[in-house]
């Protein structure tokens, strides 16, 4: 095949039922579809998804390629895919999503008059009955950015805004002459993709396309509850192949700005990780599976250990223990993270003496086992009990409204506080 603008890769596993609309997503005007390989990896599937994959390469043959494979996972997909790439740039695209047609057409349009190491587009997050979109880096639209320029937007004031997989194009010779290998048969490891894009790039420029539609809602994705659940240990796999990979390639670290992204994009994952555990079985084994992360991480690196251990995630699960055993507990949501922090209690052979929502339709209703109370409660009942904030989203809102009703900020223990 002759050179190309972009390739875009396709990672295909038994995604029969969405593929038509992720390759259809891809047919435009004659002179873009010119511009475009499509690499269909298809990573072993055992339902039809070559089938639907090689329509298009019938009715494409000059865009559409298909690549057959055992099954060896998302990193393995891009592996092959970047290593037979033809196109000047490469982008990832998951089969069960798809790309906005219109915003691809002006992307590669202005791709074409571009030149930097990485692209970042906006994108849009799918759910089944709305979207929203997403556009989290305040860079301007079009200009040509230098990385120490990049480190500090991206790292200002004290915050970190994390670069996605599905967000970002890469010069494709970066990952080839660099010999980009992501792990094999390991979710999360878009995560992987990402590090090593940023460790070499130098240059970077947004466009304002919003090209990238994720799909979200289905709770056997990798990201949702049950895939979090499943997949746990590679998450933690992921992150000690990142740190291993910045320790091997030190020299390609330009600075302490790019450095401090850098691991700090490998602290995030492995907080996902830390995080995974509320939905995992082993919930019953995260004291010992934490204690010896951090072992296992001061082998690599004692600092990076010692800034983990420091984090909000690590010390709410650290002083949950360490009170488990002397209190009496007040559940504060009656949604998964309540129901995951309750069977830990279980575990430790302790019930809540009462679990709150705010949610007035829950008011005297039994979940887990439990009657749901108003926060009332806490004024003329448990004055004693530790209040312990399970939910997802904004705890600390949650934690403001306890203290704004008297309940002393000692006796509140708030998850993922920040």
């Amino acid at each position: 095949m002759r050179k190309k603008l972009l390739t875009i890769s396709i990672a295909a596993y038994n995604v029969q039922k969405y593929l038509e609309k992720t390759l259809q997503s891809l047919v435009c005007e004659a002179d873009v579809m010119e511009q475009l390989e499509v690499l269909i990896v298809d990573d072993g599937s055992v339902d039809q998804t070559s089938i639907v994959a090689q329509k298009y390469v019938d009715l494409y043959p000059d865009t559409y390629v298909l690549i057959k494979k055992e099954n060896g996972g998302h990193g393995s997909t891009l592996n092959v895919a970047a290593s037979v790439a033809h196109g000047r740039y490469f982008r990832m695209l998951d089969g069960d999503d798809w790309f906005d047609t219109e915003a691809l057409v002006k992307y590669i349009r202005d791709l074409s008059l571009i030149d930097a190491d990485c692209i970042v587009t906006p994108y849009c997050h799918v759910y089944e009955d709305h979207m929203v979109s997403i556009d989290v880096h305040n860079w301007i639209n079009h200009r040509k950015y230098n990385l120490p320029e990049v480190m500090d937007i991206v790292q200002k004031d004290g915050q970190m805004t994390e670069i996605q997989a599905h967000e970002l194009t890469v010069r494709t010779d970066i990952l080839q002459q660099n010999g980009m290998e992501l792990l094999e048969k390991c979710m999360y490891t878009d995560k992987e993709y990402v590090l090593f894009a940023i460790l070499y790039a130098r240059t970077f420029i947004k466009l304002p396309y919003s090209i990238y539609q994720y799909r979200l809602g289905d709770a056997g994705q990798s990201v949702g509850s049950e895939g979090r659940r499943k997949h746990l240990w590679d998450a933690k796999r992921v992150g000690f192949a990142m740190l291993h990979e910045l320790q091997n390639r030190e020299e390609y670290i330009i600075g302490g700005k790019h450095k401090n992204y850098l691991y700090n994009y490998v602290l995030y994952s492995l907080l996902f990780f830390c995080d995974s555990l509320i939905y995992s079985d082993e919930i019953k084994n995260a004291e010992n599976i934490l204690s010896t992360l951090i072992t296992e991480l001061g082998k690599y690196d004692q600092k990076f250990a010692k800034t983990l251990e420091q984090t909000a995630i690590y010390n709410w699960w650290k002083t949950f223990f360490a009170l488990v055993e002397d209190y009496e507990f007040v559940i504060f949501g009656a949604g998964q993270y309540g129901e995951c922090v309750i069977e830990y209690l279980k575990y430790c052979h302790k019930q809540p003496v009462a679990v709150l929502d705010n949610n007035q339709q829950l008011w005297a209703a039994t979940r887990y086992g439990n009657v749901i109370h108003s926060p009332e409660i806490l004024l003329s009942q448990h004055s004693n009990a530790k209040v312990i904030i399970a939910i997802k989203n904004q705890p600390e809102t949650i934690e403001k409204q306890l203290i704004a009703m008297g309940v002393s900020s000692d006796r509140i223990l708030t998850f993922r506080r920040q």
